[in-house]
């Protein structure tokens, strides 16, 4: 009879044999905080051989100032085993030593470039979710201490978003995030501002005067569906704002048809209906392998469906006396399709 291993012999689970049948992934996410030693990247290895489909990671050391560097083949080899596993979402946790909400200036500084720094490091990593605790707001009152963390998130990101885009999208759930409107009038990048999931028209067009007041007129307003009573679509493709935003307003205003909807089978023709209604362009999601996409993969067009929507837009915009201008070779990934 062998002798029980210890605990010692089993505290990494990269030693134990690969499992013979991979986790079954479901629906429901099941998962742990995962090490990351000797490499961020063999976080996702762990995850798998432990029958995870999700997990969560420190992405540097949790109690210490200095940021980890992390390196290109570290985030490549990370997304590509995550991709060969099929498991999502990656969950990066931040800092202890972090507090945005402290009245400390010196403190403050310092939590807010580690911030950064975990932000850099989550989308280097190709992480979904940060997680984050405020932290204390000791010496003031707590919607002191909740306005310091909100500036601070949303200054941080915008400011690293800045960097990489060419256009800055505010969501629909940040459509009045009054701090981030105002950080984003302060850019010098257009801003897409998205419709609330429950917005008015009024509401709309009062938030891009958020982004406006402060500076910056190059604001571009997305229709992307309302939250109402239908059970056959994820929302209702709202397309008689379209009219009504041109009748009132300047701004040029465009339509996600991916997000309106959430099923691919009816991106194609809402497409075509928000060109025939005047629409100022598109955001339409394409995927090469939509069943193993990281997100939205069943409102995503195969790249062939995307190219035969071109043609029949071109069609339809023709009729209109409208022109949609040819668009240049690209890789699979969500593009815009511009109606002039």
């Amino acid at each position: 009879m062998s002798p029980p291993r210890s605990i010692k012999d089993e505290q990494d689970i990269l030693k134990l044999p690969v499992p013979k049948k991979p986790p079954k992934l479901t629906s429901r996410r099941i998962g742990i905080h995962t090490s990351t030693a000797g490499g961020v990247q063999l976080a996702a290895e762990r995850a798998y051989r432990l029958g995870c489909n999700t997990f969560q990671i420190f992405s540097s050391s949790p109690r210490q100032w200095k940021p980890y560097l992390l390196s290109r083949s570290q985030c490549d080899e990370m997304r590509s085993l995550r991709k060969k596993y099929g498991i999502k979402p990656l969950v990066i946790h931040t800092n202890y030593l972090v507090n945005l909400a402290g009245t400390n200036p010196e403190f403050h500084a310092k939590s807010i470039e580690a911030f950064r720094a975990e932000l850099e490091r989550a989308l280097a990593l190709g992480a979904e979710y940060l997680v984050l605790h405020p932290g204390s707001f000791r010496g003031s009152s707590r919607e002191e201490g909740l306005d310091r963390v909100a500036v601070a998130i949303d200054h941080e990101s915008l400011e690293l978003v800045e960097e990489y885009a060419d256009v800055i999208q505010i969501g629909a759930r940040n459509m009045q995030n009054f701090s981030l409107l105002k950080r984003a009038g302060r850019s010098k990048k257009p801003v897409l501002l998205k419709r609330g999931l429950a917005a008015t028209l009024e509401e709309l067009l009062m938030a891009a005067e958020y982004v406006m007041s402060e500076g910056n007129y190059n604001v571009i307003l997305c229709e992307r569906g309302v939250r109402t009573f239908v059970d056959h679509a994820r929302n209702t493709l709202d397309l008689s704002i379209v009219p009504a935003v041109q009748k009132l307003s300047h701004l040029p205003i465009i339509v996600d048809p991916s997000h309106g909807t959430g099923q691919r089978n009816k991106v194609i023709p809402l497409s075509r209906a928000a060109v025939a209604v005047g629409a100022d362009g598109l955001i339409v999601e394409v995927h090469n392998d939509p069943d193993h996409a990281l997100s939205d993969g069943a409102q995503s067009l195969f790249p062939d469906q995307f190219e035969q929507l071109m043609k029949e837009l071109r069609q339809i915009a023709a009729i209109l006396h409208r022109d949609v201008p040819s668009q240049p070779a690209q890789p699979p990934r969500p593009q815009t399709a511009a109606v002039r």
